[in-house]
């Protein structure tokens, strides 16, 4: 097999939900009904070579503009959406692939993310919820034609957030980097139906993604999806 590159070029538009205009949350919003569209021209390049050993390594830049960009921030203790008028992605990411492993399917991924503010009127050049560092790995697998592993093992660092201080003023803070552990069997009960039960966090990490917010610690699931 050869070489393969890529390339894209793509405008999106993500329409904001009811929910975000309009939703409370039960009272833990405040509801925008000014919200605008959020409109992006995406830019990718990107090489996949394979390798021996049933194996694939990957390669792609990436950059994005984009305009009114939609993010959840807090006013007043209450999360609210917002339009960023201008803000700007670019980055790249290196991919593994391979099954050498008889049965497995492992996958390990980093993602490099420069995320910038470039509004008129901002604060500061900072981005929410988009972490500069991202670690991915993964392995699938299958025991039989009915039953499979799946283990994904995540690292997150480099997110800003803000914090409100003395005076009802915003302060820009580094959140700390955390690794995330997940764990679940897939059951293919029939070829349209498969059942999953699993353990989310399973490490029990204390870790955030909004300053003073603690996300869910070790979480047990079980739950049936239709293939079609």
């Amino acid at each position: 097999d050869a070489t393969k590159v890529h390339g894209s070029v793509a405008s999106k538009t993500r329409f904001p939900t009811l929910k975000e205009l309009y939703s409370s949350y039960l009272g833990t919003a405040t509801p925008n009904p000014n919200l605008e569209k959020e409109e992006s021209v995406n830019y990718e390049v990107g090489v996949e070579r394979p390798l021996p050993w049933k194996s694939y390594a990957g390669l792609s830049v990436f950059y994005s503009d984009v305009k009114n960009l939609i993010v959840s921030t807090d006013v007043g203790g209450l999360d609210f959406y917002d339009n960023i008028g201008k803000s700007r992605f670019q980055g790249f990411e290196v991919s593994l692939k391979t099954e050498a492993l008889p049965g497995n399917t492992l996958e390990a991924h980093y993602t490099y993310l420069d995320a910038e503010n470039r509004s008129d009127n901002r604060t500061s050049d900072y981005i929410e919820e988009a972490p500069e560092h991202q670690i991915y790995f993964s392995d699938l697998y299958r025991l039989n034609d009915q039953l499979s592993l799946f283990a994904k093992l995540q690292y997150n660092a480099g997110q800003w957030d803000t914090k409100t201080v003395a005076g009802g003023d915003d302060e820009w803070v580094k959140l700390g980097g955390y690794w995330i552990f997940d764990l679940k069997a897939i059951i293919e009960i029939q070829k349209a139906l498969v059942a999953e039960v699993g353990v989310q966090n399973i490490l029990d990490e204390n870790y955030e993604t909004s300053y003073g917010f603690p996300r869910e610690g070790r979480t047990f699931f079980v739950g049936l999806r239709g293939v079609f």
